[in-house]
């Protein structure tokens, strides 16, 4: 894997890291969906909408 490190960029880790977390989370994603598997998201409870008020 080639790291490009700029200077007075940061702390080279934390792009580095986000990256190689990105590229396994792709990764994951195209060989479960290769192996014909939906990913769909669930949630217990809904996500909280700032913009409207909470029912119930």
């Amino acid at each position: 894997m080639e790291i490009e490190r700029r200077p007075g960029a940061g702390s080279p880790s934390a792009p580095l890291r986000l990256v190689i977390y990105r590229r396994v989370r792709l990764s994951t994603f195209g060989r479960v969906r290769s192996a014909g598997f939906a990913l769909l998201a669930s949630f217990d409870d809904p996500i909280p909408n700032p913009g409207r008020r909470a029912e119930g």
